[in-house]
């Protein structure tokens, strides 16, 4: 009977040291996560464009978002309109013809870069969001292009993104690879997650 007690208590013990073990790595990772939620975090995002081993342009964004338990949010507008024609409008048809007048407005493109970010603390670090909509226009300088109806139409490229990872303060992830086409340039996206302490 007493070999009994003693395996029991042995037992009672060992489980009560497990569920204070338990208990402390999550006060540890509660703890860790509200000091994440408190403190901003810098992203940083890099879209490069790279032809065979040669870099060919990187664009480097840099956003502050504080994790929030329901994402915290940033934005980045970088861009200009461009203007690619004009439209016409005539006011006054049919009978009225001989008082018809007409007004022509320019048309815009945009082209820039459009970059949305979101950032949740979680129990195992950082889930990053990132959203981009990448657009230029096209040279067609040393480049076989296809062929156009308007040889001197602009052409513009566009290249999209969206994808989200979980990540650890300090840590720089590829969130996506793609091919042009038409160039043969590969574009990267590369982001980097720092907590501001």
């Amino acid at each position: 009977m007493t070999l009994g007690l003693r395996a029991c208590s042995l037992t009672i013990v060992t489980v009560t040291l497990a569920l204070l073990a338990g208990s402390d790595v999550v006060s540890a990772q509660a703890a860790q996560r509200q000091a994440v939620e408190t403190a901003p975090v810098k992203v940083d995002v890099v879209i490069s464009r790279h032809k065979g081993d040669a870099l060919v342009s990187s664009l480097p964004f840099s956003l502050y978002v504080r994790a929030a338990e329901r994402a915290g949010r940033a934005s980045v507008r970088m861009g200009v309109d461009v203007p690619v024609g004009t439209t016409t409008v005539t006011r006054g048809q049919g009978e009225e013809a001989q008082q018809a007048t007409s007004s022509t407005r320019p048309d815009y493109r945009y082209v820039g870069t459009m970059l949305d970010c979101q950032v949740t603390a979680t129990d195992d670090g950082l889930r990053v969001f990132v959203n981009i909509q990448d657009s230029s226009i096209h040279t067609t300088a040393g480049e076989n292009m296809p062929a156009t109806i308007d040889p001197n139409a602009m052409a513009f490229r566009t290249f999209s993104l969206s994808n989200e990872l979980q990540m650890q303060s300090g840590e720089t992830k590829e969130f996506g690879v793609a091919t042009d086409k038409i160039t043969g340039e590969t574009v990267k996206v590369n982001v980097t997650v720092n907590v501001v302490k």
